[in-house]
């Protein structure tokens, strides 16, 4: 396999669907994986998207030491296709898999912090009428995969921009002075 894009992006998939999802599976749907979440979730996505960087390097590496912004951007959004399509697909099963007890618990979690906030009556009643209306696609399992994809696939760009641009940085230095 010459490119790491496949390798380094199944392996990505693998690593953020791990850390999502293990707890669950292993602990159960407890409200403290509800509460700190959202925290864990995005730390997960991060970290594993660093993989996009890794990629970058062993490309770089196996050009010969230069690796072009355009080049290291084009493995780095490889990787992130690669690991976002599979986290959809995974959170698509899960879902799937739980039904809706899951979403269910995910509500009442959001609907006991709205009101709970110490907002005035009108407010609390505005938040949870604006979230009755989002309630179908909170639901839907199509939806939660694609809002997975893109939220990966953002974090994956965003690394995969900044580590292009350092991966590039040493080897025009290198050039530069040769």
């Amino acid at each position: 396999m010459k490119s790491p894009i496949l390798k380094y992006g199944v392996l990505a998939g693998i690593v953020v669907n791990v850390l999502m999802f293990g707890p669950i599976v292993v602990f159960g749907e407890r409200p403290d994986w509800i509460r700190y979440g959202e925290i864990v979730g995005y730390s997960a996505m991060v970290l594993t998207m660093t993989l996009a960087y890794f990629a970058m390097r062993h490309e770089r590496t196996r050009l010969g030491g230069f690796l072009s912004f355009s080049r290291g951007l084009g493995v780095g959004v490889g990787v992130t296709a690669v690991a976002s399509v599979l986290f959809g697909l995974a959170t698509y099963a899960f879902y799937w898999i739980v039904g809706d007890r899951f979403p269910q618990k995910l509500w009442d979690h959001y609907v006991a912090q709205i009101q709970g906030s110490g907002a005035d009556a009108a407010s609390i009643a505005r938040q949870l009428a604006e979230m009755e209306q989002m309630r179908p696609l909170f639901f839907s399992y199509a939806f939660q995969a694609v809002l997975m994809f893109a939220t990966l696939f953002l974090i994956g760009l965003a690394v995969s921009l900044v580590s292009a641009a350092l991966l590039r940085r040493p080897a025009q230095l290198a050039r530069a002075a040769a």
